[in-house]
């Protein structure tokens, strides 16, 4: 693959080969020296198109013939002639269809658009890119004011697609859920399903203008065809850049959800990148999935000596917003660096009781941004738009034991100086208090909590722990054991658990059976007279 004038090579150019039905046969992108290659799956005559944003295709001269186990080689030299969408006005009579014959403009921007999404499906089919990122899930209560819990790793995989969706015929057959939409399983389309046929089929298509917080923008709406009851669809824009072509972002939201779970935000945001190779990578992405959890809380005390006592809180089948969301920090090709994350738009320390709040998490939900803090509390927010947004701060301790976040605006600025924010979340006082009752500082009392584990490292959801209170110097036998006062503690559907009656001073011992007969299983803590909060993560190593 050469450029026009038929001496350099180019990289980075989308090459689709369709058979004599217009069928797409295959495609893949052009490496650093300009070669590609495509294997069609029978011998005959195909047309080659070469696809790059911001100009018209070319069209290979004649057919290719491709024969079976034999090579077919062409040489070709890209067109130079440009389509420029920055005199594109957007008018609100213009066509909702788009054809592959159309000469419409919205079908013009749309193959653009198509374009860098069919590129970035070509580089992750080539697997010639590792990515690393960050991958966050958080779920919210659909109001947004409600807890919320949070998991959060470093990935280092061969692709540049953090996600994968359902065939795309079949997301335009059974829609973008399986099951009752308040309790469903919600996918988000990724790039093989928005370029397919079968999604510009069930869509319509119209452009819009820019707004402020998006300037020098040109969108592509779209939304379904027609509306199918019971079948959930996503509506939403692409964004491009008028003066380049290049595709920025796609936001979506699902149809067809109940009220509650439209208001919690339920859609997705995704933004594009393109590589100095040509290749197209996903920058950042944020999908709001509805879901239903039974975070029930089941606690009951039980004393030496018979007597029961206990309170049951239960809260079965609240809806919320499940968020899985990501970005790029690193890509590489062999041992070349092709990106490496810069451009610090905001900086804050976040701290609690004066302390340096390590693993502290800031979410921006709009446009999905995330945020862990170091062990010095330092966080980074990299590579946004600037702006004032609404951002959710939370400290380690206010996550596990279910409090919600705090909600504070912050600045987003554009890269350069950019100033340290210090951000004081809640104290050990604030939260024993908060979580047990103001008493619980006059009482001496400590809250024990955590997250129980089973064999396989993953929460142990609605399950029972048995907490027992034991003097410091008290042995574990069977007649300490016996005699000793016994909590019983539920976990919540995150496999959190929480005790706010601990005696400070003393030992406490947790174990996954009632009897406490598995003492290679236990957990035995000492709590300190000063303590406030006291984590303790229980991990039990056998299959129950």
């Amino acid at each position: 693959m050469l450029f026009a004038d038929s001496a350099t090579r180019a990289p980075g150019v989308l090459v689709e080969a369709r058979n004599s039905t217009g069928d797409l046969a295959g495609r893949a992108l052009t490496d650093a020296t300009g070669r590609f290659t495509i294997v069609v799956q029978r011998g005959g005559a195909y047309e080659v198109r070469a696809l790059r944003i911001g100009f018209r295709p070319t069209i290979a001269s004649g057919s290719a013939t491709a024969q079976a186990e034999a090579a077919t080689r062409l040489r070709i030299v890209l067109g130079s002639v440009q389509v420029s969408l920055a005199t594109v006005r957007v008018r609100a009579d213009d066509e909702c269809r788009v054809r592959a014959d159309s000469g419409q403009l919205v079908a013009q921007v749309w193959e653009m658009a198509r374009t860098a999404l069919a590129s970035a499906q070509a580089s992750e089919d080539d697997q010639r890119i590792r990515a690393t990122g960050l991958v966050y899930k958080a779920w919210r209560e659909t109001s947004g004011q409600g807890s919320q819990w949070q998991e959060f790793s470093i990935n280092d995989a061969l692709t540049a697609r953090p996600f994968v969706s359902a065939p795309a015929e079949q997301l335009a057959r059974e829609g973008y859920s399986s099951g009752d939409s308040t309790g469903a399983t919600f996918v988000g389309p990724d790039p093989e399903a928005l370029i397919s046929d079968a999604f510009a089929g069930a869509h319509c298509f119209q452009l819009s203008a820019s707004d402020a917080a998006n300037p020098g923008t040109i969108g592509v709406r779209f939304r379904p065809v027609r509306d199918r009851r019971g079948v959930v669809d996503i509506t939403g824009t692409f964004l491009l850049d008028r003066e380049t072509g290049a595709l920025r972002s796609l936001d979506y939201r699902y149809t067809n959800v109940p009220p509650e779970l439209a208001r919690g935000g339920a859609g997705g945001h995704i933004e594009y990148h393109r590589l100095a190779t040509g290749d197209w990578v996903v920058r950042r992405w944020s999908i709001r999935l509805p879901t239903v959890l039974d975070h029930e809380m089941v606690t009951k005390t039980i004393f030496a000596g018979g007597r029961l006592q206990g309170a049951t809180q239960r809260d079965q089948g609240a809806p919320w917003i499940d968020v899985s969301g990501g970005e790029l920090i690193a890509a590489t090709a062999a041992t070349k660096e092709l990106f490496a994350d810069s451009g610090v738009v905001w900086r804050g320390v976040v701290r609690s009781d004066g302390r340096a709040a390590d693993e502290a998490t800031v979410e921006v939900p709009e446009p999905g941004l995330f945020a862990i803090a170091d062990s010095a509390g330092t966080i980074e927010l990299l590579h946004a738009s600037a702006g004032v947004r609404d951002a959710l701060i939370s400290s380690r301790p206010m996550r596990l034991l279910g409090l919600p976040p705090i909600r504070r605006k912050i600045t987003l600025r554009d890269s350069g100086t950019v100033p340290l924010e210090v951000i004081d979340l809640l104290g050990d006082d604030q939260i024993l208090s908060v979580k047990c009752g103001k008493d619980a500082l006059a009482r001496n009392r400590a809250v024990l909590f955590g997250v129980a584990r089973g064999f396989d490292g993953a929460p142990l959801k609605r399950d029972s722990l048995f907490v027992r209170w034991l003097r410091p110097d008290e042995a574990t036998s069977e007649e300490a054991l016996a005699k000793a006062e016994v909590q019983v503690v539920r976990t919540d559907g995150f496999g959190r658990w929480i005790v706010c009656t601990v005696p400070r001073g003393g030992r406490v011992l947790i174990t996954p059976d009632e009897e406490g007969r598995k003492p290679l299983q236990a957990v035995t803590l000492t709590i300190a007279r000063n303590a406030r909060l006291v984590e303790a993560d229980v991990e039990w190593t056998f299959r129950r």
